[in-house]
């Protein structure tokens, strides 16, 4: 336990949840020192995880530095309590231009990146955690040319599909690069993006962002003929390398949001001194549409967008007028365009940090509150889906305030939320006491969600025999696949892990008799009935979300990406996750994959 950490746990109750809206704002790191560059991630049974980058630090403005930098993570499990701060193990070097970033796949497990080191050491540093567990030591991102890194962005699907977007120094080149990780494996090396007319003079780092599928995409500024540009790569689902860089609009500091089915929006500020808000929308699979216009926005700085899955967006921004930071945001239906701006609330001013969405197609906006200088607030306000924000809530915090600039949210499956930022410097120069501060949102339960946990039955594989498909998706193709069906008995998100069938041995392991792998060690102890089936997994989850009550059916092809089921015995595992968290028990149904003919 982190020194300190025992006399905040006392705050970090989680009866402060229990009612429907924010919580009390409870600090989650411990005293002392200066808590930034925070991010969030939420699994799908509600266990939050944040991470963030603490050090000592002392001075201001131009004479502010920091000391003894590491990245600390906490991890809150659904209805319990934040942990105490952890330091995140077995990194070698100090946490320099940490920027700490996490996400979290459709099983709950996690990865954590940031950067540390010095010189031609810093690298990003990656770590992983099984649900449930602790992460563990960290690993470095191998790169081939021995470049540096900065600025990692992470994104990962709900199979464990990741990739990492990050600025890399070869030589004296700072170029845009990328890594990818394959389901349940670590992170291939580092490289860059093919084709950049502007390599060698990027203006920003990779922003990522993943589909449900494992399809990616990546957006980052660099300069090349006629100025700065915004350029974005795709990742297809199957393939380990970003295809060519394309050019969209000349501007710079975009943001990308990406939708579970992969449909995209993304929003920039043209160059010079225009100051406009353009965007482009992209369809699953295709590329950026035209560039578009949003009318009025009146200087729109630090924009932020988010899509929700039928492919509807929202953009927030701050409009500077009169030397004064007003929210402002806009919609769009699927495809765009988007609307006129609305004043977020009417009069407000602030800067908007983050903005996310749902998967019911809810908008969180969170920003800072200046209307009382020079005590900042962080506030918070919700958009129903096709409606209007509503009036901003505060939350304060134990009496530091805000920082303009640092505060991050997300959603989980049912809908709750919570929110991180970095509190105010109370100390002036020396020391700084910067905490880490976090309040959760319950949802309203609306008529359509259920308090009870879902069910699943009949489930069943029409046909159970059958030969694997030779293209490479999950959806059935002509004379190979099969149909997964089953009934549920309220709408919910339903995950499928297929396991292939294998021999085992029956050995009585501490009173218990337990189906093992047939290792000569384990025959010689196995029982008189020996034979049993034990049971291993075949390929990644296959997560479908928002399938309605009553019968469903879904195409297999026995294929998950680049995975293809072998011909023997399988079967299938089904669990139910309705949109009150409420999981149900798992359903299993056996099948057997046939030879393919010749």
């Amino acid at each position: 336990m982190a020194v300190g950490a025992v006399a905040i746990l006392g705050a970090l109750v989680p009866e402060t949840a229990s009612a429907v809206g924010w919580s009390e704002p409870v600090t989650i790191s411990a005293p002392g020192d200066e808590n930034t560059d925070t991010d969030l991630a939420i699994g799908p049974d509600g266990t939050i995880i944040a991470v963030w980058q603490r050090a000592e630090c002392e001075g201001q403005a131009d004479t502010h530095q920091c000391k003894n930098g590491r990245v600390q993570y906490a991890v809150r499990p659904p209805g319990g309590s934040f942990s105490a701060p952890v330091d995140m193990p077995g990194d070698p070097f100090p946490a320099n231009f940490a920027r700490p970033t996490v996400a979290v796949d459709g099983a709950g497990n996690a990865i954590a990146a940031w950067v540390s080191g010095v010189g031609e050491f810093q690298k990003v540093r990656y770590s992983l955690r099984q649900a449930g567990g602790d992460f563990g030591g960290a690993k470095t991102l191998a790169d081939p040319a021995e470049g540096r890194h900065s600025f990692p962005d992470l994104a990962m699907a709900p199979d464990g599909r990741a990739v990492l977007g990050l600025e890399r120094f070869v030589g004296m080149a700072r170029e845009a690069g990328y890594a990818v990780r394959p389901p349940g494996e670590d992170f291939g090396p580092a490289r860059s993006m093919a084709g950049d007319p502007g390599a060698g003079n990027p203006n920003s780092s990779p922003v990522a962002a993943m589909d449900d599928a494992g399809g990616a995409i990546a957006q980052w500024t660099s300069s090349g003929p006629g100025g700065t540009a915004i350029r974005y790569a795709q990742l297809e689902p199957v393939s380990a390398e970003f295809g060519a860089t394309q050019t969209l609009d000349p501007g710079a500091n975009a943001d990308l949001a990406m939708s579970p089915s992969g449909a995209a929006v993304m929003a920039w500020n043209p160059p010079g001194a225009v100051m406009d808000l353009r965007y482009a929308f992209r369809a699953p699979g295709a590329p950026f549409g035209a560039p578009l216009t949003l009318p009025e926005p009146e200087n729109p700085l630090s924009k932020h967008v988010a899509i929700a899955p039928d492919g509807s967006a929202v953009a927030a921004w701050r409009s500077l007028i009169s030397g004064f930071s007003h929210p402002r945001w806009a919609a769009a239906p699927p495809g765009g365009p988007f609307g006129p701006p609305i004043p977020v609330p009417p009069g407000g001013k602030g800067n908007v940090n983050d903005l996310v969405m749902s998967e019911g197609g809810t908008a969180l906006a969170l920003w800072v509150d200046s209307s009382g200088l020079p005590i900042n607030e962080m506030r918070a306000s919700l958009r129903p889906p096709g409606g209007v924000f509503g009036e901003p809530a505060p939350l304060p915090g134990p009496p530091q305030g805000a920082d303009s600039f640092g505060g991050v949210a997300a959603f989980d499956p049912s809908g709750d939320a919570a929110a991180l930022w970095i509190g105010r410097d109370l100390e002036g120069n020396e020391p700084h006491d910067v905490p880490l501060l976090a309040a959760l949102y319950d949802a309203p339960t609306a008529p359509a969600i259920s308090a009870t946990r879902p069910s699943i039955t009949g489930l069943r594989v029409q046909p159970r025999r059958f030969r694997v498909a030779r293209r490479r998706t999950v959806r059935i193709s002509a004379r190979a696949g099969t149909k997964i069906r089953f009934n549920l008995s309220e709408p919910a998100t339903v995950r499928l892990t297929v396991q292939r069938r294998l021999r085992g041995v029956r050995v009585r392991v501490r009173g218990r008799v337990r189906c093992l792998k047939p290792t000569p060690r384990n025959r010689r102890r196995a029982l008189r009935k020996r034979r049993c089936a034990r049971f291993r997994r075949a390929l990644p989850p296959i997560i479908r979300r928002n399938r309605l009550a009553g019968a469903n059916r879904i195409g297999f092809s026995g294929r998950v990406g680049r995975r293809t089921l072998r011909p023997g015995g399988h079967r299938v595992v089904a669990v139910a996750f309705n949109q009150a968290g409420q999981r149900s028990a798992p359903r299993r149904a056996g099948f057997r994959v046939l030879r393919p003919q010749r």
